[in-house]
């Protein structure tokens, strides 16, 4: 079972979306880091975390679909990590009324310039908008230097990927 279908079953189990969101992140972490990191890294995002809006009807998503939310949240939850020094990391998955899946992040950090993380070659953020892109989404990231980061990403529910592109993950 994906880490995504996971959530929303243990949300629907009633387990309280906040550890949910603790376990998600640490989950993240370890795989993209190794266990040491996920241990290191757990009291500061319990510390971090609040509780945003998780929906107890989200329905199942497609693999791909999976993927690209986790893969996005790892990213950037990994740059709030990284670089953020925020004090505070919220994350949401909602269901908007267009049948579209909505998934923020959103940190009180130091935020950054994006013109110039561009000429950076940021592949981060470059493969977060490109895994957007393949399902038809919106990937909007609202930031600058001082005012912290809020990354969006939007998919609609039932569209089928683009298959002109090879899968990122394979």
């Amino acid at each position: 079972m994906s880490v995504v279908n996971r959530w929303r079953d243990e949300v629907k189990g009633g387990r309280n979306p906040r550890d949910i969101k603790v376990a998600f992140s640490r989950e993240i972490v370890a795989r993209f880091h190794g266990p040491a990191a996920a241990e290191d890294a757990q009291a500061a995002f319990e510390a971090r975390f609040q509780r945003g809006e998780t929906p107890t009807d989200l329905p199942e998503l497609s693999e791909g679909q999976e993927v690209t939310l986790y893969r996005v949240a790892q990213e950037a939850l990994t740059n709030v990590m990284k670089y953020s020094q925020a004090s505070m990391v919220n994350t949401s998955i909602t269901l908007k009324e267009n049948n579209e899946i909505c998934m923020t992040v959103l940190d009180n950090g130091v935020g950054f310039d994006k013109e110039a993380v561009k000429y950076k070659g940021s592949h981060g953020l470059i493969g977060m908008k490109e895994r957007a892109f393949i399902f038809n989404g919106n990937l909007e990231i609202v930031t600058s230097p001082g005012k912290g980061t809020q990354v969006m990403l939007t998919v609609p529910l039932q569209i089928q990927p683009d298959n002109s592109y090879e899968s990122i993950d394979r």
